[in-house]
């Protein structure tokens, strides 16, 4: 039976807990909030994969290996076409763009056709957000600031969706950073 898949960075319960009460915060009218629970930043969506496959994968992914590094949101953004209000870095940091990359590159050398877009980091907040409605809390109309919100990356997993839901199916460490090194 065939499962839908992504590889994507989980958010730490902190992160999760800050970016519910954002939400809570700043939710435009009539959009829908993710659960704390759905949130992350997706690296790759690799759609409907069998049980041969999600073993390719899983083979595939166990040979990154990369430094941990700290990652932030500290902007908004919308996405149109899906209607999604998203948090997002506001640079990328190379090590998320190599990690993007190294995933990707092994989905493709697994025959896998990716989305072709550009990687634009970022977490999922609302769906069904129509660009133009006021931010609540924002008197202004305009988005809404965000406290910048960080935390170290020590891992990266394979999820699958399923019935609105996401569940890790398995979890690769990232190593340790000099830079997250007391």
């Amino acid at each position: 039976m065939a499962e839908r898949l992504f590889v994507a960075l989980p958010l730490p319960p902190t992160i999760r807990r800050q970016v519910a009460r954002w939400q809570r915060a700043y939710q435009p009218l009539h959009a829908k909030p993710v659960p704390a629970d759905n949130l992350h930043l997706t690296l790759a969506f690799l759609g409907s994969c069998d049980a041969r496959v999600k073993q390719q994968v899983c083979e595939q992914l166990s040979s990154i290996a990369l430094p941990s590094w700290c990652q932030e949101l500290s902007q908004t953004g919308w996405f149109a076409k899906p209607k999604i209000g998203y948090l997002a870095p506001q640079q990328t940091a190379a090590a998320l763009q190599t990690l993007a990359s190294q995933v990707q590159q092994r989905m493709q050398q697994l025959g896998m056709v990716l989305p072709e877009h550009d990687f634009i980091p970022h977490v999922s907040v609302f769906r069904h957000f129509q660009h133009g409605h006021s931010w609540r809390a924002s008197h202004s109309g305009t988005q809404p600031h965000v406290n910048a919100m960080s935390w170290p990356v020590t891992e990266f997993c394979l999820y699958q969706s399923c019935n609105d839901r996401y569940k890790v199916l398995h979890r690769w460490p990232l190593t340790e950073s000099s830079t997250n090194r007391p």
